[in-house]
């Protein structure tokens, strides 16, 4: 689960924000926090983050995305770090980003800081009974060289400190060692780099244009078919059941290019499937089997008033409910794995009641367990303090240098029965939008 995170210099963000999940001293909705066997530090699994368009809503998400995929992958590019940084003060300083988090029952401080050309510092800590044990260390000298201090990663066994100097000397000047451990098989690496490196690959981004929805493992799974019917009727989408409706070989030309279907057709193997979608959103399954070609589409079916089944193309569904799909197999992750979804713009093309709805079956779903539900919005009907607790709603906004600033609710000391929407709209917590009146045309 993320603790804190901590970024400067990226995009919107200049001088270091703090964006932390820890839990407040308010006492209320004990199912939003998640603790160790009833231990300190106990940690909230969800945040909902309001502000202006602009503001730097997106700029926390991008942080997380960009920085965890360069800890998985390194750079993008073998002779530049490309990070966007903060451009409106003129400076050329290095990028800032440290994760607090907590996997396998363990606590970890991650870090490294960057330049353009090359990592200036990295660091790794694991947190034992307020204490900070040093798992390894890379800074910068003044020769421009780098120096390594390792703690608990290296041992007194003489084929460690080789596979060590190994990895250090596999590192590139633009390149996190973490990203060099990622490339090792797990059986050569110590448990807590293999904690830190499945704590990042559980993080998952959703954007509003992030398509999720992936039928080919559900036609063929039935609990998880069972399950993604059950949550969308549990939300208020009418369906009785998702399957394929075999469509003939002599009309697949309707939905698809004869030119693209020849191509699909070339590359066919015997007994073999692949999924196609088209660009109105409908999904195809085109398999091959004993030389015979069949085509499946995958259709919703609703019942009735006579309860007979009908069936719908996903074309024919509204922007809600495709967008709904996206977020369905996300549920379905948490009910079953301890993982940390970020969505930008959550609300997107939902009733604000079904947004609710989401929220709640989260909470439901994952009781007791480790998973956060990070997310932007602009539903001010979810700054609800009887849905959600004042530690779990943050704020974004511009200062007068341009910089994005984050701040939580909690340091409003509101009442936790107090509508709280309408100081948000009057501006009382400043992320709002402001405009000019005056309009030169």
């Amino acid at each position: 689960m993320l603790i804190n995170f901590i970024c400067s210099n990226f995009l919107s963000i200049n001088e270091q924000i703090k964006f932390s999940l820890f839990k407040s001293p308010t006492r209320r909705l004990d199912s939003h926090v998640f603790s160790i066997k009833n231990k300190s530090p106990k940690m909230v699994k969800s945040a909902i983050i309001y502000g202006a368009n602009a503001a730097g809503k997106t700029s926390l998400v991008k942080a997380i995305d960009l920085s965890s995929s360069y800890i998985l992958k390194g750079p993008h590019n073998e002779e530049i770090i490309d990070i966007p940084t903060f451009k409106l003060n003129g400076q050329h300083k290095s990028s800032f980003f440290e994760y607090t988090f907590y996997v396998n029952e363990r606590f970890y401080i991650y870090g490294f800081e960057v330049n353009s050309t090359k990592v200036v510092d990295e660091w790794c800590y694991q947190i034992n009974q307020n204490k900070t044990q040093l798992i390894y260390e890379m800074s910068e000298t003044n020769s421009e060289s780098r120096e390594y201090n390792f703690g608990s990663l290296i041992s007194n066994s003489e084929e460690e400190k080789n596979f060590i100097v190994y990895s250090v000397k596999a590192t590139s000047e633009n390149q996190l060692l973490i990203s060099t451990f990622t490339k090792i098989p797990p059986k050569n690496l110590t448990q807590d780099i293999k904690n830190i490196i499945e704590w990042f690959r559980g993080i998952r981004i959703i954007y509003p244009s992030t398509k999720m929805f992936n039928p080919f493992p559900i036609i063929n799974n039935e609990k998880f078919l069972r399950d993604f019917v059950n949550i969308l009727n549990h939300l208020g989408i009418d369906i009785n059941s998702m399957k394929t409706s075999q469509i003939d070989y002599e009309d697949f030309d309707k939905y698809i290019p004869t030119v693209i279907f020849s191509k699909i057709k070339k590359n066919l193997k015997n007994n073999t499937t692949t999924m196609i979608k088209t660009s109105n959103n409908d999904y195809f399954t085109v398999s091959l089997e004993d030389s015979k070609i069949n085509i499946n589409k995958l259709v919703l079916c609703r019942k009735s008033t006579t309860g007979t089944e009908i069936k719908f193309d996903l074309s024919e569904e509204s922007d809600g409910t495709r967008r709904l799909l996206d977020l369905v197999p996300m549920l379905i992750d948490m009910k079953e794995n301890n993982a940390i979804y970020i969505v930008d713009e959550i609300d997107r093309s939902f009733h604000t009641l079904l947004t609710k709805k989401v929220y709640e079956l989260f909470f439901e779903l994952t009781k007791n367990r480790a998973c956060q539900l990070i997310a932007t919005s602009h539903d001010t009907n979810l700054m609800d303090l009887e849905k959600f607790r004042d530690d779990e709603i943050w704020y974004v906004r511009k200062n007068a240098r341009k910089e994005s600033e984050f701040y939580c609710l909690y340091q409003f000391k509101q009442r936790y029965d107090k509508k709280i929407v309408k100081d948000y709209l009057d501006g009382r917590f400043e992320a709002i939008p402001t405009f000019n009146d005056s309009v030169e045309m």
